[in-house]
């Protein structure tokens, strides 16, 4: 799948829960609205419009995301830019309980944009959170499952569950280091789509990741924006996590072990996060520590 790697620890505000459902945070009700965060020295700016939601995301003077939204709140496109240069957007395709992503790239070749071979369905649950993501490959232009899903589960405005399940036996989820801007690798083979397994039916659980949470606000939860990005690593569930744990079915040597320690404001939003990963393999483990911060604008 398409890797824009840049940068973002957490967030995107794509509000796309701004449809024609329950919104779950109105960012008007918010005491804090998040302004900036650094991961490491690295810090990532945020702009909002005058409805509240993200317009804009910078980090240094290299990368840069914006967000454009339609008369109702839905996302409608997002572009890319490295140096001031576009060079990837997607568009944003609505119905009443999904939304499909179409990705463009430019062709050098032809010297025009055109789209990519890959998009996203999701699919939505009354509330407006994400509970599947299918990806669609174009195998001699027409467009086909690739092979593999990911549902969601939710509990208390939380995403306490994701899986990813698939109908070959030689895939694993793939979920790139805590950045929503790496998108979900879903370990694309063309030969995959090309002799896929007989029918949905076939269909089994590859991975699973559990997730627990503290009481506290999420900075990101009012923005709804990392869906799109990366739903399970940064998600826009009401409270922060604490602890994550991600097994394979078909690896069950390997686990992926994440816990987070915060301090908080006086509104009780993250003012620091660190986060230590433990990466467990048959032959090895090894441990990747972040440190985060957080500056809001609060009332």
């Amino acid at each position: 799948m398409k890797n824009l790697s840049f940068f973002l620890l957490l967030a995107i505000s794509l509000s796309f829960m701004a449809c024609e459902k329950n919104i779950l945070f109105d960012p008007s009700s918010s005491d804090c609205l998040l302004q900036s965060h650094n991961i490491d020295g690295e810090t990532s700016l945020f702009e909002y419009n005058n409805d509240l939601l993200v317009f804009k995301i910078t980090e240094g003077d290299t990368y840069e995301v914006s967000f454009s939204y339609d008369s109702e709140g839905k996302l409608k496109k997002t572009e890319f830019y490295e140096h001031e240069e576009l060079i990837d957007y997607q568009t944003f395709t609505w119905t009443s309980n999904s939304m499909t992503m179409n990705d463009f790239g430019f062709n050098n070749e032809i010297n025009l944009w055109e789209e990519t071979d890959w998009k996203l369905l999701y699919d939505f649950n009354d509330d407006g959170q994400v509970i599947k993501i299918t990806e669609f490959s174009k195998v001699n232009n027409q467009w086909i499952e690739a092979g593999d899903y990911y549902k969601f589960y939710w509990t208390n405005d939380n995403l306490t569950k994701v899986e990813n399940l698939d109908n070959y036996s030689n895939s694993k989820l793939k979920i790139k280091k805590n950045n929503p801007m790496d998108y979900l690798d879903f370990s694309i083979n063309v030969e995959k789509f090309a002799h896929p397994k007989s029918s949905k039916s076939d269909y089994s659980v590859n991975s699973t990741i559990n997730i627990e949470y503290d009481d506290k606000i999420s900075p990101f939860h009012s923005q709804a924006f990392v869906n799109i990005y990366n739903p399970i690593d940064l998600n826009y569930s009401l409270n922060n996590p604490i602890k994550k744990e991600e097994t394979y079915s078909n690896y069950p040597d390997e686990i992926r072990r994440s816990s987070y320690s915060y301090t908080y404001n006086d509104k009780n939003f993250p003012k620091t996060m660190f986060l230590t990963n433990v990466i467990i393999s048959q032959n090895d483990t090894h441990t990747e520590e972040e440190h985060w911060t957080f500056e809001y604008d609060c009332e």
